[in-house]
């Protein structure tokens, strides 16, 4: 019994490492981040997408029409496609905790991996909500980020 316990404490302290959540400093994520724009969302759908690996996941595809590129290939004046894990089709639906939502119209600065040319150069949002920034203007008249 004594030996049944201690596997269960060791469980639990293995699957609160697994799924601990570690700050990394903004700097750190903005140097190790492939591609990050400003842009307003368009359109959006959801679509079946299989991977390199072969596996399938339902995606929400967004369209951002970008205003400012700050690091990557994307340039001002052109629209790219953005991924994010989940959405409905049909009768199934997949909701994933810690995603990033878009509203048609918002203004946003996206913090992008590499275009995947396998998915047609759509761009994954990097670590989910983590790499999603609204833009607000301050009492100053100044726009500041507000992200998670």
């Amino acid at each position: 019994m004594h030996g049944f316990r201690i596997l269960l404490i060791l469980a639990f302290v293995a699957s609160a490492f697994g799924s601990s959540f570690y700050e990394r400093p903004f700097p750190d994520t903005v140097r190790n981040t492939p591609t990050i724009v400003r842009g307003k969302i368009g359109k959006s759908d959801t679509e079946w997408t299989t991977l390199p690996d072969g596996s399938k996941h339902l995606f929400t595809y967004y369209d951002v029409d970008v205003s400012e590129d700050f690091k990557g290939s994307p340039r001002a004046g052109t629209s790219i496609r953005i991924r994010e894990l989940g959405g409905s089709k049909g009768a199934v639906s997949l909701n994933v905790s810690g995603t990033a939502s878009f509203e048609k119209g918002e203004d946003v600065v996206v913090l992008l991996g590499k275009s995947d040319s396998t998915t047609d150069g759509v761009y994954p949002v990097m670590g989910m909500m983590m790499g999603k920034f609204n833009l607000e203007k301050g009492a100053d008249g100044k726009e500041y980020l507000r992200g998670p």
